[in-house]
């Protein structure tokens, strides 16, 4: 942000725009853990027809550590899901690096789970189906009195029998989550948490997945445009435009500058830069 002009929206909030003159929108998060995943130098390009390429991320440099709990925030389009992606090796990267601690994670993509923002399940397989698959793949299944629990812990257990794809979106989106889960992840990607739940689903499924992601000392990184969500899950505050990280800040310095988080994010996400 050194040398850039503030300019803005009739939208944006003036006072904003005089805080943010005085404010360091890089800032390091305090940590005592080792780092656990290094991004250089990212780039990702998709082909548009005709003949055209569009960098969905730019330049993209991060260093997440041990137990790190990041929100990542950005505008539909500015590239949050296609950097999640990459980073669980569902997508590639057209340039840079991802450099893993292997003494942290056993291999890259093992350790490391998602939830989709895409919860829809396939046709013709019970949820009983999908459980029993992604306990086949992962390198340590999980036992029959584990799996049991599993399905308890995620409410799953009087649904098993079902057809997946016929469950109600928050019920799909509950069963992506547990998958997500399953294989005991020591990172875990949400990529929009709460979207298909209703009220009371969102406060039950906040909590059970706080509460799985602390008791197994878990790094997140969650993407949600739920203010709420992200306060509740996350200390490190990281914000994508256009493919490139414009901020990567500690929730409390944003609080303690702006006083308000939900002021800071709904005009910084207008925010002409």
């Amino acid at each position: 942000m050194e040398n850039k002009k503030i300019t803005a929206s009739t939208k944006v909030d003036r006072k904003f725009l005089d805080l943010l003159k005085t404010f360091d929108l890089f800032q390091e998060t305090p940590h005592k853990n080792e780092v656990i995943l290094e991004i250089k130098n990212l780039t990702k390009k998709f082909y548009v027809f005709p003949r055209k390429y569009v960098n969905a991320l730019n330049g993209i440099n991060l260093k997440i550590y041990k137990e790190d709990k990041i929100a990542l925030l950005g505008a539909n389009g500015a590239g949050k899901t296609t950097l999640l992606e990459i980073i669980c090796g569902v997508n590639k990267q057209s340039n840079g690096t991802i450099n893993y601690n292997y003494d942290y994670l056993e291999t890259p993509y093992e350790k490391i789970g998602i939830q989709f923002q895409d919860a829809s399940c396939p046709a013709g397989l019970t949820v009983y189906d999908l459980i029993n698959i992604q306990n086949y793949v992962i390198s340590k299944p999980l036992t029959d009195n584990e799996i049991v629990k599993f399905v308890e812990y995620f409410t799953l257990d009087k649904i098993l029998t079902q057809k997946a794809n016929r469950l109600s979106g928050g019920q799909q989106q509950i069963l992506n989550i547990a998958l997500a889960f399953m294989s005991n992840p020591n990172i875990i990607l949400l990529d929009e948490l709460s979207t298909a739940l209703d009220v009371d689903k969102q406060f039950y499924v906040n909590k059970i997945v706080r509460d799985y992601i602390n008791y197994n000392k878990s790094t997140l990184i969650l993407s949600s445009h739920n203010i709420k969500e992200i306060l509740f899950h996350t200390n490190r505050t990281i914000i994508i435009k256009k493919g490139k990280i414009v901020a990567d800040v500690p929730n409390s310095a944003i609080i303690e500058h702006f006083k308000d988080f939900d002021f800071f994010l709904s005009n910084f996400l207008k925010y002409d830069a």
